[in-house]
Protein backbone atom coordinates (compact mmCIF):
# COMPACT_ATOMS: atom_id res chain seq x y z
CA UNK A 1 0.00 0.00 0.00
CA UNK A 2 1.14 3.31 -0.76
CA UNK A 3 2.38 5.61 2.63
CA UNK A 4 -0.65 6.86 4.20
CA UNK A 5 -1.59 10.38 3.39
CA UNK A 6 0.73 12.55 5.89
CA UNK A 7 1.39 16.21 5.91
CA UNK A 8 4.74 15.66 6.79
CA UNK A 9 7.36 14.21 4.36
CA UNK A 10 11.17 14.83 3.25
CA UNK A 11 12.71 16.65 0.45
CA UNK A 12 16.14 16.45 -0.96
CA UNK A 13 16.14 18.82 -3.79
CA UNK A 14 14.30 21.31 -5.35
CA UNK A 15 14.11 23.45 -8.58
CA UNK A 16 12.77 26.74 -9.76
CA UNK A 17 9.31 27.27 -9.24
CA UNK A 18 7.23 26.45 -13.01
CA UNK A 19 5.81 28.66 -15.31
CA UNK A 20 2.26 29.44 -15.25
CA UNK A 21 0.36 27.33 -17.43
CA UNK A 22 -3.37 27.94 -17.12
CA UNK A 23 -4.52 25.51 -19.84
CA UNK A 24 -2.37 22.34 -18.44
CA UNK A 25 -3.95 19.43 -17.53
CA UNK A 26 -2.75 19.56 -13.87
CA UNK A 27 -4.71 22.79 -13.18
CA UNK A 28 -7.93 21.65 -13.81
CA UNK A 29 -10.35 20.35 -11.10
CA UNK A 30 -9.99 16.63 -9.92
CA UNK A 31 -11.21 13.65 -12.37
CA UNK A 32 -12.11 16.70 -15.00
CA UNK A 33 -9.31 15.93 -17.35
CA UNK A 34 -10.30 13.91 -20.08
CA UNK A 35 -8.33 10.28 -19.57
CA UNK A 36 -6.66 10.00 -23.22
CA UNK A 37 -5.25 13.50 -22.76
CA UNK A 38 -4.16 12.42 -19.36
CA UNK A 39 -2.86 8.95 -20.74
CA UNK A 40 -0.77 11.11 -23.04
CA UNK A 41 0.52 13.61 -20.87
CA UNK A 42 1.78 11.24 -18.17
CA UNK A 43 3.22 9.07 -21.24
CA UNK A 44 5.22 12.26 -22.41
CA UNK A 45 6.47 13.03 -18.89
CA UNK A 46 10.16 13.06 -18.57
CA UNK A 47 10.61 13.54 -14.77
CA UNK A 48 13.23 10.94 -13.89
CA UNK A 49 14.40 7.98 -15.67
CA UNK A 50 14.41 4.46 -14.39
CA UNK A 51 12.09 4.91 -11.05
CA UNK A 52 9.28 2.08 -10.95
CA UNK A 53 6.82 4.94 -9.97
CA UNK A 54 6.71 8.94 -11.32
CA UNK A 55 4.23 11.11 -9.62
CA UNK A 56 2.71 13.91 -11.98
CA UNK A 57 0.62 15.72 -9.96
CA UNK A 58 1.18 16.58 -6.15
CA UNK A 59 -1.79 18.53 -5.03
CA UNK A 60 -2.83 19.94 -1.24
CA UNK A 61 -4.93 22.34 -0.01
CA UNK A 62 -6.73 23.22 2.89
CA UNK A 63 -9.89 25.81 3.64
CA UNK A 64 -10.85 27.19 7.08
CA UNK A 65 -14.50 28.03 7.67
CA UNK A 66 -14.79 31.54 10.09
CA UNK A 67 -15.24 28.54 13.30
CA UNK A 68 -11.95 27.39 13.09
CA UNK A 69 -13.14 23.87 10.99
CA UNK A 70 -11.13 23.08 7.89
CA UNK A 71 -11.55 20.77 4.59
CA UNK A 72 -8.44 19.40 3.24
CA UNK A 73 -8.23 17.94 -0.14
CA UNK A 74 -5.62 15.83 -1.05
CA UNK A 75 -4.98 14.91 -4.71
CA UNK A 76 -2.37 12.71 -6.36
CA UNK A 77 -1.51 11.45 -9.63
CA UNK A 78 0.76 8.84 -10.39
CA UNK A 79 2.07 6.27 -13.24
CA UNK A 80 3.50 3.14 -12.66
CA UNK A 81 6.65 2.32 -14.63
CA UNK A 82 7.43 -0.89 -13.39
CA UNK A 83 5.92 -4.04 -12.25
CA UNK A 84 7.69 -4.11 -8.73
CA UNK A 85 6.03 -1.11 -7.40
CA UNK A 86 2.25 -2.35 -8.09
CA UNK A 87 1.91 -3.98 -4.80
CA UNK A 88 2.65 -1.14 -3.19
CA UNK A 89 0.54 1.30 -4.56
CA UNK A 90 -1.70 -1.06 -5.01
CA UNK A 91 -4.49 0.83 -2.13
CA UNK A 92 -4.97 4.09 -1.46
CA UNK A 93 -4.47 5.35 2.75
CA UNK A 94 -6.55 7.25 4.55
CA UNK A 95 -6.61 8.16 8.48
CA UNK A 96 -9.08 9.98 10.66
CA UNK A 97 -10.09 10.77 13.98
CA UNK A 98 -13.94 10.40 14.56
CA UNK A 99 -14.23 12.38 17.57
CA UNK A 100 -13.47 15.37 15.46
CA UNK A 101 -13.35 14.65 11.87
CA UNK A 102 -15.47 13.50 9.11
CA UNK A 103 -14.83 9.97 8.04
CA UNK A 104 -12.46 10.60 4.85
CA UNK A 105 -14.03 10.98 0.94
CA UNK A 106 -12.49 8.87 -1.59
CA UNK A 107 -12.18 9.00 -4.70
CA UNK A 108 -9.92 7.55 -7.38
CA UNK A 109 -9.95 6.54 -11.47
CA UNK A 110 -7.34 4.11 -12.63
CA UNK A 111 -6.41 4.77 -16.47
CA UNK A 112 -4.96 1.49 -17.95
CA UNK A 113 -2.81 1.64 -21.06
CA UNK A 114 -5.84 0.23 -23.44
CA UNK A 115 -7.53 4.05 -22.69
CA UNK A 116 -10.10 2.48 -20.33
CA UNK A 117 -11.06 4.01 -17.03
CA UNK A 118 -11.69 2.20 -13.97
CA UNK A 119 -13.25 4.08 -11.16
CA UNK A 120 -13.05 3.07 -7.36
CA UNK A 121 -16.37 1.07 -6.05
CA UNK A 122 -17.30 2.40 -3.18
CA UNK A 123 -18.19 -0.53 -1.92
CA UNK A 124 -14.66 -1.40 -1.82
CA UNK A 125 -13.62 1.33 1.17
CA UNK A 126 -12.87 -0.42 3.94
CA UNK A 127 -12.81 0.46 7.48
CA UNK A 128 -9.94 -0.82 10.01
CA UNK A 129 -8.12 0.64 13.44
CA UNK A 130 -5.47 1.91 12.68
CA UNK A 131 -3.29 -0.56 15.50
CA UNK A 132 -4.86 -4.07 14.56
CA UNK A 133 -2.40 -5.81 16.07
CA UNK A 134 1.01 -6.48 18.33
CA UNK A 135 -0.04 -3.13 20.66
CA UNK A 136 -1.73 -2.43 23.99
CA UNK A 137 -2.15 0.91 23.08
CA UNK A 138 -5.46 2.88 22.89
CA UNK A 139 -6.04 4.58 19.47
CA UNK A 140 -9.39 5.75 18.46
CA UNK A 141 -8.05 6.55 14.80
CA UNK A 142 -9.29 4.96 12.02
CA UNK A 143 -8.01 3.99 8.87
CA UNK A 144 -9.79 3.32 5.29
CA UNK A 145 -7.70 1.14 2.56
CA UNK A 146 -9.50 0.60 -1.01
CA UNK A 147 -7.73 -1.28 -3.56
CA UNK A 148 -7.23 0.32 -6.83
CA UNK A 149 -8.39 -1.11 -9.63
CA UNK A 150 -6.84 -2.89 -12.97
CA UNK A 151 -3.42 -1.61 -11.40
CA UNK A 152 -0.68 -2.57 -14.02
CA UNK A 153 2.33 -1.69 -15.36
CA UNK A 154 1.83 1.83 -17.64
CA UNK A 155 -1.38 2.46 -16.04
CA UNK A 156 -2.02 6.32 -14.68
CA UNK A 157 -4.18 6.69 -11.60
CA UNK A 158 -5.70 9.74 -10.17
CA UNK A 159 -6.56 9.69 -6.38
CA UNK A 160 -8.06 12.45 -4.17
CA UNK A 161 -8.93 12.37 -0.39
CA UNK A 162 -10.95 14.70 1.46
CA UNK A 163 -11.00 15.41 5.25
CA UNK A 164 -12.65 17.68 7.21
CA UNK A 165 -12.18 18.82 10.47
CA UNK A 166 -15.74 20.03 12.19
CA UNK A 167 -13.61 21.73 14.47
CA UNK A 168 -10.19 22.85 15.88
CA UNK A 169 -8.12 20.18 18.15
CA UNK A 170 -7.44 22.90 20.41
CA UNK A 171 -9.34 25.88 21.27
CA UNK A 172 -6.49 28.53 20.50
CA UNK A 173 -6.61 27.13 17.22
CA UNK A 174 -4.61 24.96 14.33
CA UNK A 175 -1.05 24.08 13.81
CA UNK A 176 -0.13 22.51 10.39
CA UNK A 177 2.39 20.97 8.20
CA UNK A 178 1.88 20.02 4.62
CA UNK A 179 4.28 17.89 2.88
CA UNK A 180 6.02 19.10 -0.45
CA UNK A 181 7.62 16.43 -1.84
CA UNK A 182 7.65 12.40 -1.81
CA UNK A 183 10.01 9.65 -1.68
CA UNK A 184 9.55 9.18 -5.78
CA UNK A 185 10.22 12.07 -8.39
CA UNK A 186 7.20 14.69 -8.45
CA UNK A 187 6.72 16.69 -11.57
CA UNK A 188 4.50 19.49 -10.32
CA UNK A 189 3.37 20.16 -6.83
CA UNK A 190 0.69 23.23 -5.68
CA UNK A 191 0.03 23.63 -2.34
CA UNK A 192 -2.50 26.41 -1.03
CA UNK A 193 -4.20 27.50 1.96
CA UNK A 194 -7.38 29.14 2.36
CA UNK A 195 -8.54 31.54 5.33
CA UNK A 196 -10.66 34.26 6.33
CA UNK A 197 -9.44 37.75 5.87
CA UNK A 198 -10.06 38.12 10.22
CA UNK A 199 -8.68 34.87 10.83
CA UNK A 200 -4.95 35.03 12.31
CA UNK A 201 -2.76 33.03 10.25
CA UNK A 202 1.08 32.82 10.42
CA UNK A 203 3.37 30.58 8.20
CA UNK A 204 6.87 29.46 7.47
CA UNK A 205 8.50 27.69 4.52
CA UNK A 206 11.54 25.21 5.73
CA UNK A 207 14.10 24.34 3.67
CA UNK A 208 13.08 25.68 0.15
CA UNK A 209 16.17 28.32 0.08
CA UNK A 210 14.62 31.77 -1.91
CA UNK A 211 11.24 30.21 -2.72
CA UNK A 212 8.30 32.14 -1.69
CA UNK A 213 4.41 31.32 -1.96
CA UNK A 214 1.99 33.73 -3.77
CA UNK A 215 -0.27 35.67 -1.28
CA UNK A 216 -3.37 36.67 -2.76
CA UNK A 217 -6.63 38.53 -1.24
CA UNK A 218 -10.29 38.11 -2.47
CA UNK A 219 -13.57 38.11 -1.29
CA UNK A 220 -12.81 39.19 2.07
CA UNK A 221 -10.47 36.17 2.59
CA UNK A 222 -6.20 35.35 2.10
CA UNK A 223 -4.76 32.54 0.25
CA UNK A 224 -1.40 31.44 0.42
CA UNK A 225 -0.59 29.25 -2.77
CA UNK A 226 2.78 27.56 -3.62
CA UNK A 227 3.60 25.56 -7.10
CA UNK A 228 6.83 24.11 -7.79
CA UNK A 229 8.44 21.09 -9.45
CA UNK A 230 9.88 18.70 -10.80
CA UNK A 231 10.97 17.99 -7.23
CA UNK A 232 13.77 14.78 -6.70
CA UNK A 233 12.71 11.93 -4.73
CA UNK A 234 13.65 11.93 -0.94
CA UNK A 235 16.70 10.12 0.30
CA UNK A 236 15.94 7.25 3.15
CA UNK A 237 17.45 7.96 6.30
CA UNK A 238 19.18 5.79 8.58
CA UNK A 239 17.64 4.87 11.44
CA UNK A 240 19.73 6.49 13.98
CA UNK A 241 20.27 9.56 12.25
CA UNK A 242 19.14 12.85 14.19
CA UNK A 243 16.47 14.05 12.57
CA UNK A 244 17.34 17.59 13.25
CA UNK A 245 20.44 17.53 11.20
CA UNK A 246 18.60 17.43 8.06
CA UNK A 247 15.58 18.95 9.04
CA UNK A 248 12.35 18.12 6.29
CA UNK A 249 11.06 21.02 4.88
CA UNK A 250 7.49 21.67 4.67
CA UNK A 251 5.26 24.28 4.57
CA UNK A 252 4.47 25.09 8.12
CA UNK A 253 1.15 27.12 9.37
CA UNK A 254 -0.55 28.68 12.29
CA UNK A 255 -4.11 30.26 13.43
CA UNK A 256 -2.94 30.65 16.55
CA UNK A 257 -3.26 33.98 17.53
CA UNK A 258 0.13 34.46 19.43
CA UNK A 259 2.22 31.68 20.95
CA UNK A 260 1.28 33.54 24.54
CA UNK A 261 -2.13 32.87 24.15
CA UNK A 262 -1.45 28.96 23.31
CA UNK A 263 0.93 28.48 26.54
CA UNK A 264 -1.99 29.87 28.79
CA UNK A 265 -4.13 27.66 27.26
CA UNK A 266 -1.75 24.57 28.11
CA UNK A 267 -1.01 26.12 31.46
CA UNK A 268 -5.21 26.14 32.16
CA UNK A 269 -5.72 21.88 31.08
CA UNK A 270 -2.34 21.21 33.21
CA UNK A 271 -3.89 23.06 36.13
CA UNK A 272 -7.44 21.69 35.45
CA UNK A 273 -5.43 18.14 36.02
CA UNK A 274 -3.65 18.68 38.66
CA UNK A 275 -6.61 20.53 40.66
CA UNK A 276 -6.06 22.80 43.93
CA UNK A 277 -2.31 23.40 44.96
CA UNK A 278 -1.81 24.45 48.78
CA UNK A 279 0.48 26.77 49.42
CA UNK A 280 2.12 27.52 52.70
Amino acid sequence: MRPLHSLVATLTCMLPLVAAQPDAWHRQPAFSVDPTRMLQEARASKVKEGQVVVELLEETSVVFDAKGGHETHYRYVFRIDHDSAINGWRSVGAVWEPWHQERPRIRARVITPDGVVHALDPATIGEFPVNEEGTKLYDDRKRLGPPLPQLCLGAVAEVEVITRDLEPVHAVGTLGAIALQQPVPVAFTRVWVDVPEAMPFQWRLVGLGASQPRITRENGRKRLTLEMGPTEPSEAREPSSDPDAQPRPVLAYSTVTTWGAASVYYAGIVERQLGPVNTI
